[in-house]
């Protein structure tokens, strides 16, 4: 939600949004008005957010939510795998049997109809090789 004193220079009442911790980093864009942005990334792991208002016009302000993204955001894992992530942010996917693959994108026809088949087993996938 925002809802800021509207003016093409957005002068007077606005939320600024920098791509960093601190107010000398680079602005992302500067918002006033009552025009919804759109979604905003940082580029690491931090944004500086300043509101600023002249205080001769009051509105609602503004509401902004944040939320953290990981490797694992976007499923990276098919066929039910289980994303993982590691102390360094990566990610490896744990397949179900009878999948595997770095992302448990490849189906063992071959696995699933051998008699020594066990669908207990777990794979788990790290750089595209199979660590039991």
């Amino acid at each position: 939600m925002l809802s800021l004193e509207f003016d093409y220079m957005c002068q007077y009442d606005y939320v600024e949004i920098r791509d960093g911790d601190s107010s000398s980093d680079q602005i992302i864009k500067r918002f006033c008005g009552n025009e919804r942005p759109a979604p905003i990334r940082s580029t690491d792991s931090s944004l500086h957010i300043l509101f600023h208002s002249d205080g001769s016009k009051n509105f609602d302000g503004f509401h902004a939510i944040f939320e953290e993204i990981t490797a694992c955001s976007s499923s990276p894992c098919f066929h039910d795998g289980t994303c993982l992530l590691d102390k360094t942010g990566s990610y490896k996917c744990a397949c179900l049997a009878g999948y595997t693959g770095q992302r448990c994108e490849n189906y063992l026809l071959d696995l699933v109809t051998s008699p020594t088949f066990c669908p207990a087993w777990i794979f788990v996938y790290q750089s595209g090789e199979r660590k039991m």
